[in-house]
């Protein structure tokens, strides 16, 4: 294919990312949302299959496409409808958001090891997201505020898509500065939504970011690295000094902190029960998508607890090996800074929100799961030209 029109289906791709991921933000769900949806998803299974016939597989993707088949089997075996806060739940929802986020990948590695997608492109894709999704924190918080309904209880969920675009501001290490000024404003943004998890996600990206940076600078000259550490140094205390403020200044936050997750134990106690009360095949296999609202009359709100439940002790089993990969690959590849960068705070969101809240079952994971796909396409791309040269 010509490169222009490459780099326009590139395009086309992101540009349906941003549609279907406004719903329900910008727009009510119409034809529109699925139109952008489809068009996602048959660009995902084409690089998908392209992927699958390489003779060099990662070992990330495989594990990825046997998670998706188990995830489509049992769902093909047990569709079911659950009620959940005086609705109906129907899995295919669930099941959608799993195809997409596993499949993305594969899209993402194709763009990089390509060079297809240019850095503005991603750039560009990076600022209208964001912005939609401050737009939609600011507009809940507004919406709460207006009905009097904040409380110590009340948090804003939107922060998470917040956090899973933090990692793929690697793309400005270069201008480091850049980099950290907007983790930070995002960092705050994420601590005015009141939510714990999406918080522990944000702070492990700082602290990664600046672990990398720190070593990268060791090995240039004495007076590089001081001004780096320094003026690190200055942007931390300056962070700190203005969390400690909105900490103070906001009793709702703290009452965040202060009070305890009764509803969380309550929820696993109920899902654990379940186990135990279940026959084997159900534990090896699993109850179908999202069946911990039959136990709990809630989602498990912990990827772990919910794979398990879901889809058994194979799809638990499958789902443990994505981190694990992920880890083989970082350990086995010489990676440049932001490359270990991008990967290890994958991982920790990966990590965090999979026991926290909910990761894989998310539509806004898609965004980690292309980081990685950027990331590995890239390493490949400098492999490949590297040998050629």
């Amino acid at each position: 294919m010509p490169y222009l029109f490459k780099n326009g289906l590139a395009s086309v791709y992101l540009l349906s990312i941003i549609i279907y991921i406004s719903q329900g933000i910008l727009y009510d769900g119409t034809w529109f949302s699925l139109l952008a949806g489809v068009n996602v998803l048959l660009f995902n299974l084409y690089f998908t299959a392209r992927y699958l016939l390489r003779r060099n597989k990662q070992p990330l993707f495989p594990i990825h496409f046997v998670l998706l088949v188990w995830v489509i089997i049992i769902w093909a075996i047990s569709q079911k409808e659950y009620s959940f806060q005086f609705e109906r739940v129907n899995t295919l929802p669930v099941i959608q958001h799993i195809i997409l986020v596993c499949t993305s990948f594969s899209s993402f590695y194709y763009l990089a090891s390509t060079k297809i997608l240019k850095k503005w492109v991603i750039v560009l894709f990076l600022a209208l997201i964001s912005v939609i999704f401050v737009y939609n924190i600011l507009h809940y918080d507004v919406q709460t505020l207006g009905a009097g309904e904040y409380d110590y209880s009340s948090a804003n969920n939107q922060a998470y898509p917040l956090t899973a675009l933090i990692p793929m501001l690697v793309i400005f290490w270069e201008r480091k500065w850049l980099m950290f000024l907007l983790m930070i404003a995002a960092f705050i943004f994420v601590v005015i939504c009141m939510k714990r998890g999406a918080m522990m996600c944000a702070a492990a990206f700082l602290i990664i970011s600046l672990f990398y940076v720190i070593k990268q600078n060791l090995h240039k000259s004495f007076r590089h690295s001081i001004a780096t550490i320094s003026t690190i140094s200055v942007i931390l205390i300056t962070l700190i000094l203005v969390l400690i403020t909105i900490y103070n200044d906001n009793p709702l936050l703290q009452g965040r902190f202060d009070h305890g997750s009764d509803t969380r134990e309550f929820i696993y106690n109920r899902i654990v029960d379940g186990l135990y009360k279940s026959d084997f095949l159900d534990i090896l296999i699993g109850h179908g998508p999202i069946s911990t609202l039959s136990v709990a009359q809630n989602y498990a709100h912990n990827d772990w607890l919910e794979m398990v439940y879901d889809f058994g002790i194979i799809g638990l089993g499958i789902y443990v090996l994505i981190p694990l990969a992920i880890l083989h690959f970082y350990k086995n590849n010489n990676l440049s800074y932001d490359c270990k960068a991008a990967i290890i705070m994958c991982l920790s969101y990966i990590l965090i929100r999979s026991t926290v809240s909910m990761c894989i079952y998310q539509l806004e994971s898609i965004l980690i799961w292309g980081l990685l796909g950027l990331t590995f396409g890239r390493v490949d791309y400098e492999r490949v030209h590297t040998k050629c040269k």
